[in-house]
């Protein structure tokens, strides 16, 4: 059994524009592959290490507010 492959050279064969989720996530690498921020996060695990990130770029009043819907989460 023989495969033939026939490769159309008119075609385009780019990578697609990156996506709002290929952003964050090298927004997201970028930020742990810094040398202070593992030798920080080297102990946390994957999700963890997400919700810091995100964490981080809200707002202080965001953040208060984050805080408030964990501690009445954590109530039930």
């Amino acid at each position: 059994m023989q495969l033939a492959v026939e490769i159309d050279r008119d075609e385009c064969f780019d990578a697609p524009p990156p996506t709002q989720s290929s952003e964050d996530l090298a927004g997201f690498l970028e930020y742990f592959n810094n040398p202070h921020n593992q030798k920080k996060f080297q102990y946390f695990g994957n999700l963890e290490k997400e919700l810091i990130y995100y964490f981080e770029k809200l707002s202080d009043v965001d953040k208060r507010e984050l805080i408030e819907i964990a501690k009445i989460k954590t109530r039930k």
